[in-house]
């Protein structure tokens, strides 16, 4: 019974792996390897997607693993963001109309987006279930949640809010035109502020892109192996 049941194990086939399995979490751990590659980072890729000591595989085993990181060559699938989110058990609603944005959740983002986290940046969009933004719910433990988040869903959420921004700060700058128009103010001045790019005065988190790029020309040293 004993060789059986070794056997099994030999045989466990090892689970694929895509973009829509790694969380926001094991992205960073993931990026900082591929930033900083040296001799053990196949192996570090390893441990991080699956939970093992990749020191401990036989040969064989490994080069099936490695073949399994190729996905990480790939750009990330575009998915569609959900209405409702569960992370660590707790349910999060998405709110993520610019437009619609308190004073405080807008001051909240542009002073997160300078850290360029990805859950604080989240944290002012996904709401704990019943509440409404700040009313008193812990928000360490809501950006500690969202280190749960498939990668997937917080790319579509930053290029979701990308789009918003451009919208949003087009019909800001068209009212607030129209305003000083109608408190007739110098038509220098407006000229001047028809030419000011207000989506270029807006900071917004472009580290993910470029660390999506380097990963998109990382290749795995033991591919051909």
């Amino acid at each position: 019974m004993k060789f059986i049941s070794n056997l099994f194990k030999k045989i466990t086939p090892i689970p694929d792996k895509d973009w829509s399995d790694v969380t926001i979490e094991q992205y960073y751990k993931i990026a900082d390897l591929i930033k900083e590659q040296d001799e053990y980072t196949v192996y570090n890729l390893i441990d991080i997607l699956w939970g093992i000591d990749s020191s401990k595989l036989l040969a064989k085993d490994l080069t099936k693993y490695t073949n399994r990181l190729q996905f990480l060559n790939k750009d990330v699938p575009k998915v569609t963001l959900k209405k409702h989110y569960t992370f660590n058990g707790r349910k999060y609603d998405s709110s993520c109309d610019l437009t619609s944005m308190s004073t405080a959740q807008f001051v909240d983002y542009n002073n997160y987006l300078k850290n360029c986290k990805y859950e604080e940046i989240l944290s002012v969009f996904f709401i704990p279930e019943g509440h409404s933004y700040n009313d008193g719910y812990d928000i360490l433990q809501v950006q500690n949640d969202l280190l749960q988040m498939k990668i997937t869903d917080c790319m579509a959420a930053a290029f979701f809010f990308k789009r918003q921004l451009k919208v949003f700060c087009h019909l800001f700058q068209t009212y607030l035109i129209k305003k000083m128009k109608k408190e007739k103010m110098k038509k220098n001045l407006i000229d001047q502020f028809k030419k000011v790019d207000l989506y270029s005065l807006v900071s917004y988190p472009t580290s993910l892109l470029t660390v999506m790029q380097q990963m998109k020309n990382y290749q795995m040293p033991l591919n051909n192996q």
